[in-house]
């Protein structure tokens, strides 16, 4: 067995994994912010939509019935400025309540993926990825040729990335392990920037 190569394969694939861990966790929890937030705006939307469709109803009816009144315009007038009021206040009242029933939740959710942002740059080390070519940066990739390495199936870096390039036609020709495989080469485009900033930049723009 090639030691010095698999160290390095070895020590790769441990922070990868790690990579992908913070990763999922990242999403998990900024889908997990998102999804409250989603809630709030279908609360408000949901009273808007009834607010409107009632007040379009009351003006009809306050329109036909003021037909034969001699102040029928300062009648329809009324109506309209006090249903326009009611479909802006509404809406905006139960946005504010529903930020405040969801404010820890959202809260919470948020912390802990900014717990997840920091983990993965705390663990992130692009001198880890360095030996090996951009393609095959992803966890699959460097578990299947740390494996090859410790069993001795092969003593070089050449050799463990072409016997990867066999194994994964082979997946592809079996199309087992595609849809897995395009998810990590997809999360691996990020890492192959080699920068911290990507998950600091995603932080940023889901709270903006």
């Amino acid at each position: 067995m090639n030691t010095a190569l698999y160290s390095q394969l070895y020590a790769a694939n441990d922070m990868s994994n790690k990579l992908e861990e913070s990763r999922t966790n990242f999403e998990l929890w900024k889908k997990e912010a998102d999804k409250y937030n989603r809630k709030i705006a279908k609360g408000r939307n949901a009273v808007l939509w009834i607010c409107v469709i009632a007040a379009i109803i009351v003006n009809i009816v306050v329109f036909f019935a003021a037909l034969t009144k001699k102040d029928a315009g300062a009648m329809v007038l009324t109506t309209f400025l006090i249903s326009a009021a009611v479909c802006v206040a509404l809406p905006l009242a139960m946005h504010f309540i529903l930020k405040a029933v969801y404010k820890k939740k959202i809260a919470d959710a948020r912390a802990k993926a900014d717990e997840w942002s920091e983990h993965w740059k705390k663990i992130f080390n692009p001198s880890l990825l360095e030996f090996l070519p951009e393609n095959y940066r992803y966890p699959i990739a460097i578990n299947y040729m740390a494996n090859i390495v410790y069993s001795g199936r092969v003593q070089t870096l050449n050799e463990a990335l072409n016997k990867y390039d066999e194994q994964l036609h082979r997946w592809k020709m079996e199309n087992t392990q595609e849809a897995i495989l395009a998810e990590q080469q997809f999360q691996t485009r990020q890492l192959s920037d080699i920068h911290t900033a990507a998950v600091a930049t995603a932080v940023g723009t889901w709270r903006n």
